[in-house]
C-alpha cells in the first residue's frame, strides 16, 4: 500500500458558481501534472450542509414538476453537485471544522485558494489555515483574494497571526498584495487566477452542448441582481441580429433572457465557446471569454462607493492584459473596439510562468 503523501486543496469548491468549480478544477490539474496526488479537502460550511444524498431524485422531480415548482431547487444546483463528483477528487464530506485536525497528517502540502476565500466580509479562519496543526503540513495560498479594499482592524491582528504559519503565501489581485504588506507585514507573491493556466483546448474536452440555442447569439453571464443592462444588452442585441441567451441572478431576466436549464460548468464552457459575444459582469466570465479569444464586454458590476466594492478584479485583469476597451463602466455604451490576442497569449505565457514557478517551488 502506498505512503505516498497528498497535496490537499482547501478552497470554495461546492458552491453553485461557475468560477468557484472551475478554478478548482484547473487548480487540480494544474498540481497534478505536476506530478503530486491530489484531493480536494471537502469541508462544507454549515450554514450550506453537507451534500444531499436524495439529491439525483430531487432534479428528476424538480425537472418534471416544471416552473411552477418552488420547493426543489435542483434545476440549476445539480449540475454542479454532477461536476464535483465526476471532476473533483473530493475527500469525503464534513462540516465539522475539528475533522481537519485529523486528516492534516495526510497531507505533504495544503494548498488554500483561489477564489475570495480571504474576504473579510465572509471571514472563515478555515481557509487561513486554522485546525491544521501537524508541524510537517506546510500550508501554502495560491491567488487567494482578499476581493476588498481594507481589512477591518477588528480582524488584522488574526489575520496576521493566521497567515504568518504559511510556508509561502500567494494573492490574485495587487491590491491584496499590498494589504498583506501594509496590515500584517506579509509578502505576498502575485499569481494568476488557476484557471488561467489552463491550455484552452483541454477546457474545450470539458464543454458538453447544450441542445435548442439559436445561433449566433449573445452569451450573458451576470451576477449583480439589481443591474440595468436590459436596455443595453438587447440594444446591442438588435443592432447585431443576434440572439440572447445566458444565466442571470436575477430570475426577472427569463423575460429577456433565454436561460437554458441544467446549465453547469461544462455547459457553461460550450456557452461561451460558442458565443459570437460574451457580455458579463463577471470576473470568470472575462477571464474565460479571453482564454476562449472572444469578442466580450464585462460591465462593472459595483459603484466604487460599495463598501463590498470587488471591482479591483477586473481591473487587475486590465493590469496584466490591456482589456480596459472591453470594460464598460456604469452609464456607457458598448463600442465596438479591437483587441489583440496575440499580445494576450505572449503576456499569457509570461504571467503562467511566474505562476508555475511560484507553485513549483512552495510544492517542493
Amino acid at each position: 500500500m502506498s505512503t505516498m503523501k497528498k497535496v490537499g486543496i482547501l478552497t470554495w469548491h461546492y458552491y453553485p458558481n461557475f468560477g468557484s468549480a472551475l478554478q478548482c478544477w484547473a487548480l487540480q490539474q494544474t498540481i497534478e501534472a505536476l506530478g503530486h496526488k491530489v484531493e480536494v479537502i471537502n469541508y462544507r460550511n454549515p450554514k450550506y450542509g453537507l451534500p444531499d444524498k436524495w439529491a439525483s431524485l430531487k432534479y428528476i422531480l424538480s425537472r418534471s414538476l416544471g416552473e411552477c415548482n418552488h420547493a426543489f431547487n435542483y434545476r440549476f444546483k445539480y449540475p454542479f453537485l454532477l461536476f464535483q463528483k465526476r471532476f473533483l477528487h473530493e475527500t469525503k464530506a464534513f462540516t465539522d471544522v475539528h475533522h481537519l485536525s485529523k486528516i492534516d497528517s495526510d497531507y505533504h502540502r495544503i494548498v488554500y485558494g483561489s477564489d475570495q476565500i480571504w474576504a473579510p466580509n465572509v471571514f472563515n479562519p478555515i481557509y487561513m489555515g486554522k485546525y491544521i496543526s501537524c508541524p510537517e503540513v506546510k500550508k501554502i495560498s495560491y491567488a487567494a483574494s482578499l476581493g476588498l479594499p481594507n481589512i477591518p482592524s477588528e480582524l488584522i491582528m488574526e489575520y496576521r497571526a493566521l497567515l504568518h504559519n504559511f510556508h509561502a503565501v500567494s494573492v490574485r489581485e495587487n491590491t491584496g498584495k499590498e494589504l498583506l504588506k501594509k496590515d500584517c507585514n506579509i509578502e505576498a507573491s502575485l499569481v494568476l487566477d488557476p484557471t488561467f493556466l489552463i491550455n484552452v483546448d483541454q477546457y474545450k474536452q470539458l464543454e458538453h452542448c447544450v441542445p435548442n440555442i439559436k445561433k449566433p447569439y449573445i452569451f450573458c453571464y451576470f451576477l449583480n441582481k439589481n443591474h440595468t443592462y436590459h436596455q443595453t444588452v438587447s440594444d446591442y442585441a438588435q443592432k447585431k441580429g443576434y440572439t440572447i441567451v445566458g444565466y442571470s441572478a436575477n430570475p426577472n431576466d427569463t423575460a429577456w433572457i433565454f436561460m437554458p436549464k441544467g446549465i453547469g460548468p461544462q455547459e457553461f464552457l460550450w456557452l461561451i465557446s460558442h458565443a459570437e459575444t460574451v457580455i458579463t459582469d463577471s470576473y470568470h466570465g472575462s477571464i474565460f471569454s479571453l482564454l476562449y479569444h472572444k469578442h466580450f464586454f464585462c460591465m462593472e458590476r459595483f459603484q466604487h462607493n460599495d463598501p463590498i466594492c470587488q471591482n479591483s478584479r477586473i481591473w487587475q485583469l486590465n493590469d496584466y492584459f490591456n482589456i480596459e476597451k472591453c470594460i464598460i463602466k456604469q452609464g456607457e455604451a458598448l463600442c465596438e473596439y479591437s483587441y489583440d490576442y496575440q499580445a494576450f497569449e505572449d503576456l499569457l505565457s509570461s504571467y503562467r510562468k511566474i505562476s508555475m514557478d511560484f507553485l513549483i517551488k512552495s510544492l517542493q
